[in-house]
């Protein structure tokens, strides 16, 4: 998990954890910039490589049918659904 000790990544302060799945880690976050909750997936590292290498984007972008507000090299950043 790339957190920094403080719980944040780049802009995204980590409220809690949400789940685990085949891709990675997902986690409720706050984005400080814009003031809102958002889903942050965080990639496993094999995944990381494939999306860097531009295989994987589609389907990870489509996760859970959610529009994606922001990416980096290991995570995506999605609507929060409370519940979802």
């Amino acid at each position: 998990m790339p957190l920094s000790g403080d719980g944040k990544l780049e802009f995204y302060e980590i409220i809690a954890p949400i789940g685990t799945d085949g891709m990675g880690e997902v986690w409720m976050a706050r984005d400080t910039r814009l003031d809102r909750n958002a889903a942050l997936r965080v990639f496993k590292q094999e995944l990381t490589r494939l999306r860097r290498r531009g295989r994987y984007r589609g389907s990870a972008e489509s996760s859970q049918h959610r529009p994606a507000y922001d990416s980096g090299p290991n995570y995506l950043v999605m609507e929060y659904i409370e519940g979802g």
